[in-house]
């Protein structure tokens, strides 16, 4: 996941392209939720903690999308 956000990155930086919020969202679902999955598989996190977590970052970047429509 770090490798493919510093080409992301690196990519948006080289073609001047900038960081709107429809890269924030897809950051925020590409690295939050694999992230989130992977401490509750290992058991960092309690599955009501994950499941609120991902419940969170999931209606946040759709809510923004639903807005603009």
């Amino acid at each position: 996941m770090l490798v493919g956000l510093v080409a992301v990155i690196m990519h948006r930086i080289k073609r001047e392209m900038g960081f709107g919020y429809r890269f924030i969202q897809v950051l925020a679902i590409v690295e939050g939720t694999p992230s989130i999955v992977l401490l509750a598989i290992l058991g960092i996190l309690k599955s009501e903690a994950a499941a609120g977590l991902l419940g969170a970052i999931l209606g946040a970047a759709f809510a923004l999308k639903a807005k603009e429509e």
